[in-house]
């Protein structure tokens, strides 16, 4: 992934500032309180005086008008370039106002792993009640987070949502806390804290089943949600639950009666190699921040008729600037050619909210439709009177042409605001999958995956099945390979490196791997019908951490250890081999060669 960057050239009246940040305008009122230092915080205030002491930095004061932020687009984010990129931002600035040169710093891997901190790691204890059937009736969830040494960026708030997934729990409380350690201040990652509380909520399911001796799907379906239940800490309005149209799919078009014998079978038949089968329901509440605003500019060239849009998200291959363009192009009735997506800025993008959640490529979205629907509705007007002129419908040069020469404005303005943000949704999937794993290594493959999400009707259906694709690999990253060391007496992040740190390759992609968009899915509350699809897959991959679990306890199981197991993720491969439990006593052909 690109790494941190930034370029700072002094201009006659501040700064332009070119970084990697999913948040140019926290990143230009960092520089400029940097440089100016006009507020209050007296902590802060002493740190920032001290840096500029040392760059001797005393002339004259800026403010945010001073600084001018672009960005074209970023080569990924993931929550890692909200808040970490100001400082390579504010420390160009500083150099580039002591030398009053152009200044571009980048952080290289390891510094950048250093300091970024990463996703909070949660730790939960929990008490559950259910009757014989499987069905939870109470629940007491205590969780903890690891905000590192600050908790500025605690995620613990969301988690609240998330733990309760696509299950209905009639008596269930829980307990939050955010826990300081001698690490880096932790930040936010792709789908923060809805991905812990899910995995948290799905080891419970699993625990229930062990206990009963059930299939954990027959306990899942045990607990599902059903049309008009409320959730404990969502608005009480009622649900749409498609869980109904989407497991029975998923069990069809994964041939799961069949496949789940033939794991049975295999297992029976092997005793070195083991196969699991997991199915992960999910249900993901898309609920909009109430501070998360966009200024979005459509403006039509008269000339031509083509048309640029400027908006206050950044592109960092989600796709946005496509579903953008597709938008504009559908509600003005042109040719996708027609339009381009010009850079991000805090000039006409001022006051933006951060791109992150999905929530920036669904609020631009949702504001450039309205703003070419503005427009469309000017032009209509002089489309009626050319009509009635010439007995045919203008071209849409004719129209753009006809419609400048009478003073028409074809620029238009949305800002997406509050009281406007579509209303919140959920985001339903389920996901199918098959692993086989080398007991004696721990080293596991992927056979299949088959996932179903409910998308609503798609924008662009290419570009979410391209999300849905790359979260999910990114979940299976977290769930198996991407262990984090730490020094024990320094609080020193040890795995800053590719060296240290495993990150997913294409060696653990799924062999096969089927992504399905629920078809006549309808969403009455998306833009254009549609949902989020960045965030819901990378929840799914917790199938990968069931599918182990199942093949451990098969090969558990035929050595007589049948009680309960923790599975502390990541699931590295050392780990899934310890679990196991396998004794050398087993290795027949060892004996055999001991006598020779």
């Amino acid at each position: 992934m690109e790494p941190h960057a930034a370029r700072a050239i002094p201009t006659e009246d501040g700064y332009d500032v070119f970084c990697t940040t999913q948040w140019p305008a926290e990143t230009q009122a960092t520089v400029a309180q940097v440089l100016d230092i006009p507020f209050n915080n007296k902590c802060y205030t002493m740190i920032c005086q001290s840096v500029l002491e040392i760059a001797n930095v005393n002339d004259h004061k800026l403010l945010e008008k001073n600084i001018n932020v672009s960005v074209r687009r970023i080569g990924g984010g993931y929550g890692s370039k909200i808040s970490r990129p100001h400082i390579l931002s504010t420390a160009a600035a500083i150099a580039a106002r002591k030398t009053k040169r152009p200044v571009r710093m980048v952080a290289d891997l390891n510094l950048q792993m250093t300091y970024s901190g990463w996703r909070e790691p949660y730790y939960a204890k929990y008490t559950v009640g259910f009757d014989n059937s499987g069905k939870i009736t109470a629940l007491n969830i205590d969780i903890t987070s690891d905000a590192g040494h600050v908790g500025n960026e605690a995620s613990v708030g969301v988690l609240v949502a998330a733990l309760q997934n696509s299950y209905y729990i009639p008596d269930f409380t829980f307990n939050a806390h955010v826990a300081k350690t001698d690490t880096a201040a932790n930040t936010w990652c792709r789908a923060p804290a809805h991905v812990e509380g899910i995995a948290t909520m799905e080891n419970i399911i699993e625990r229930v089943a062990h206990f009963l001796n059930k299939d954990p799907l027959e306990v899942r379906e045990q607990n599902m949600i059903q049309p008009n239940m409320k959730r404990f800490v969502l608005p009480p309005h009622e649900r749409n639950v498609v869980m109904e149209d989407i497991l029975p799919l998923l069990k069809e078009k994964s041939s799961l009666v069949e496949r789940k014998k033939q794991v049975e079978d295999f297992n029976k038949a092997n005793r070195w190699k083991k196969r699991g089968l997991a199915v992960i329901p999910l249900c993901y509440g898309f609920d909009y921040p109430p501070f998360f605003r966009y200024p979005i500019q459509v403006a039509i060239y008269e000339r031509d008729g083509t048309v640029a849009i400027s908006h206050g998200g950044i592109e960092m291959g989600q796709g946005i600037n496509t579903k953008v363009a597709q938008v504009a192009a559908f509600t003005l009735g042109i040719p996708l050619e027609n339009i381009v997506i010009k850079s991000t800025d805090t000039m006409i993008g001022a006051n933006s909210t951060v791109t992150g959640g999905s929530f920036g490529s669904d609020l631009c979205s949702h504001g450039v439709r309205q703003a070419a629907i503005a427009l469309r509705l000017r032009l209509d007007v002089v489309r009626e009177k050319m009509k009635k002129e010439t007995g045919k419908d203008p071209t849409w040069v004719e129209l753009v042409q006809k419609a400048s020469a009478e003073d028409v404005d074809l620029c238009e303005r949305y800002w997406t605001f509050t009281k406007e943000h579509p209303e919140r949704y959920d985001i339903w999937g389920a996901t199918c999958m098959e692993i086989e794993l080398d007991v004696l290594t721990g080293v596991y493959m992927i056979h299949r995956v088959d996932l179903i999400e409910d998308s609503g009707r798609s924008m662009s259906p290419y570009v979410d099945i391209g999300q849905v694709e790359g979260a999910f690999v990114m979940g299976l990253g977290f769930f198996t390979s991407e262990l984090v060391k730490f020094n024990p007496e320094t609080g020193q992040k040890l795995s800053n490196g590719t060296w240290e740190y495993k990150p997913p390759t294409a060696l653990d992609i799924p062999v096969d791997f089927r992504i399905t968009l629920l078809p006549n899915a309808k969403n009455p509350h998306g833009v254009l019908g549609s949902k989020a699809t960045g965030e819901p897959p990378l929840c799914m991959a917790y199938a990968v951490v069931s599918a182990l679990r199942q093949a451990i306890t098969s090969f558990r199981n035929d050595n007589g250890i049948t009680d309960w197991f923790d599975m502390h993720t990541p699931v590295t491969v050392e780990k899934a081999q310890l679990l196991c439990g396998v004794n050398p006593e087993q290795f027949e052909l060892y004996k055999e060669a001991s006598k020779l």
